[in-house]
């Protein structure tokens, strides 16, 4: 009689069924294998860069509670790295589990709607959503310290004294501009708390904290010739840079707005966009040496046989829109080379001696925004003219005029002059 055992593996059960029934049963266990090591680890969260583990509360009734997943340095886990740290901690849980690890004194279940919570839910709202990235990840950095100190305690302890003290610390620890940003983080987020109705009120408000000063600084024309004429001499990056500087000093736009300008919103002379960070929405002519220069690169585009890009300012080594970072160096660059070339011609101290400040070497992008504001009002404009131009609230435009004209000893005297001749006119002698 035949048996089925000569065809069969040392210690496989016969039968005519088991090799078909081994072979399913491996291929599910290799795809059991596949999804479990493909699977997150348990209790591991992602949120916008910021790792999480964060027990469920079984866990948490045992002691376990939620942690960021940060290096030494205090700096947010990559996401291969937060994997591996939270599936260590998951390996903790077991060992202690099994009564091979430390074991963890009890400590009380986290507090429902901590600062923490309201932070994670604020971030996820429309209206956090709407802020542009920049500043999206400007309130993450300012954020971090607050959550550090106050995360794990309930909205509702959060007290005026508290918040106070703490703007106090931060000021001496990281400066008052710093100090500052925080408070005003934590200010949007209770606002959030009030509208969730976590809190009756917003405790940060009114806390009676010194407003930083304002940076007073403006591109007199003979610095902003010099750099242009240093950035256009630089080669093709530099005329990228140039073409930017000539954009914001003409129209009076941030600089995210300016780099991602399509070229379609200088048709018929005039400038016309939508701001990223505001909404508000900007038509006006362009002014000669603004067409000029909008002319000038597209000839350029047409000498290197360019049919279009995407954005009218462009890095020439990629051919697509510059990064943040990218055109930060490139302006400073620019920057240290017309300083150079000042100090080679003898033209730095008379360019740092003009009653404009910044010198030449502290020349900064931003500030031709509120120079774009600054020559208008000196041209005569009136404060909606102004905002229509440049897209500000008026008040704004108003708070940036009287900062900006004290540095302008002639408006003083034209305004004397004038008050003189009206004084006559009228026969008033005293």
């Amino acid at each position: 009689m035949t048996t089925h055992s000569d065809s069969t593996e040392q210690g496989e059960a016969p039968g005519p069924q088991a090799g078909p029934r081994t072979g399913r049963a491996r291929a599910g266990a290799a795809r059991r294998e596949r999804k479990q090591r493909n699977k997150l680890p348990a209790y591991f969260k992602w949120r916008d860069g910021r790792p999480r583990w964060e027990p469920g509360p079984g866990l948490r009734r045992k002691g376990w509670q939620g942690r960021d997943l940060k290096d030494a340095r205090g700096e947010w886990l990559s996401y291969g790295l937060a994997i591996d740290a939270a599936a260590g901690i998951n390996l903790e849980v077991a060992q202690q589990a099994a009564g091979r690890g430390p074991r963890r004194l009890r400590t009380p279940r986290k507090i429902e709607r901590s600062v923490r919570h309201l932070y994670e839910n604020w971030i996820e709202t429309p209206e956090f959503r709407m802020l542009g990235e920049r500043t999206r990840r400007d309130y993450a950095n300012k954020a971090r310290p607050f959550l550090e100190t106050f995360g794990d305690e309930p909205c509702a302890a959060l007290g005026r004294a508290a918040l106070k003290g703490y703007w106090r610390k931060m000021y001496v620890a990281r400066g008052h501009s710093m100090a500052n940003g925080i408070i005003t983080v934590a200010r949007a987020m209770l606002s959030h708390a009030v509208d969730m109705e976590w809190i009756d009120a917003n405790p940060a408000f009114k806390l009676r904290i010194k407003g930083v000063e304002p940076r007073v600084a403006f591109w007199s024309p003979a610095k902003a010739a010099h750099f242009v004429e240093t950035a256009d001499a630089a080669g093709a990056l530099g005329q990228a840079v140039a073409d930017a500087v000539v954009i914001a000093l003409h129209s009076g736009q941030r600089q995210g707005d300016v780099l991602a300008m399509p070229p379609r919103i200088f048709e018929d002379g005039r400038v016309r966009l939508t701001q990223f960070k505001t909404g508000a929405l900007v038509d006006a002519p362009m002014t000669p040496p603004l067409a000029n220069r909008v002319a000038a690169i597209r000839a350029r585009w047409k000498a290197d046989n360019i049919v279009a890009r995407d954005t009218l300012v462009t890095d020439p080594r990629t051919g697509k829109p510059f990064t943040v970072d990218a055109f930060r160096k490139a302006f400073r660059d620019v920057r240290d080379a017309a300083v150079t070339i000042a100090t080679d011609k003898d033209l730095k101290a008379i360019l740092d001696a003009d009653r404009f400040q910044p010198g030449l070497a502290d020349l900064r992008y931003q500030d031709l925004r509120d120079t774009a504001v600054t020559r208008l009002a000196l041209a005569g404009c009136t404060l909606p003219q102004i905002a229509a131009i440049t897209g500000h609230d008026v008040d704004h435009v108003a708070s940036v005029i009287k900062h900006y004209l004290a540095l302008d000893a002639g408006l003083a005297d034209e305004a004397i002059a004038k008050l003189s001749a009206w004084l006559a006119a009228e026969g008033i002698a005293v």
